[in-house]
């Protein structure tokens, strides 16, 4: 995957539908698994995007026992 949209998101601000994405930027090794790494959390409003989240995966636990 390098990025996911949906055009059924409402921004709540405004009571309206937008344009959503998560544009992918890096994958990272871990083990035998390729996981997504950097991605973003973006809005396409009218008047231009608008990134709300930015999201960098520094560690990665698989099956954990006890969560924190």
């Amino acid at each position: 995957m390098i990025n996911f949209t949906s055009e059924d998101r409402y921004a709540m601000s405004e009571k309206k539908k937008y344009r959503f994405s998560t544009p992918v930027h890096a994958y990272k090794k871990w083990g035998d698994m390729q996981i997504v790494a950097d991605a973003d959390a973006v809005w396409h409003f009218p008047d231009g995007e608008f990134t709300y989240g930015r999201f960098r995966l520094t560690d990665y636990e698989s099956n954990p026992t006890n969560f924190r």
